[in-house]
């Protein structure tokens, strides 16, 4: 990511600002593949912080013991 690029932006924002506002931070030479990953992120950030806005959230302890549960059975299905 190039310095001095904002990925911070006004929830109220419409969607039509934010995809301008993000095409005006990147390089002059970023390509079409660029500006569609950059709004792409931006996109699932936003989806992501409406879900926890709304409740959908997973708290950060039942993540660590879903990743360790995962990890454990896996390591046990590589090793025999």
């Amino acid at each position: 990511m190039p310095d001095g690029v904002v990925l911070w932006y006004d929830m109220g924002m419409t969607s039509k600002e934010i995809a301008l506002k993000t095409i005006e931070q990147l390089p002059e030479s970023a390509s079409w593949e660029d500006i569609q990953e950059r709004i792409n992120f931006i996109v699932g950030v936003r989806k992501g912080l409406r879900e926890l806005d709304e409740g959908q959230g997973i708290p950060h302890d039942q993540v660590g013991r879903e990743f360790t549960l995962r990890g454990s059975s896996e390591r046990r299905c590589v090793n025999g």
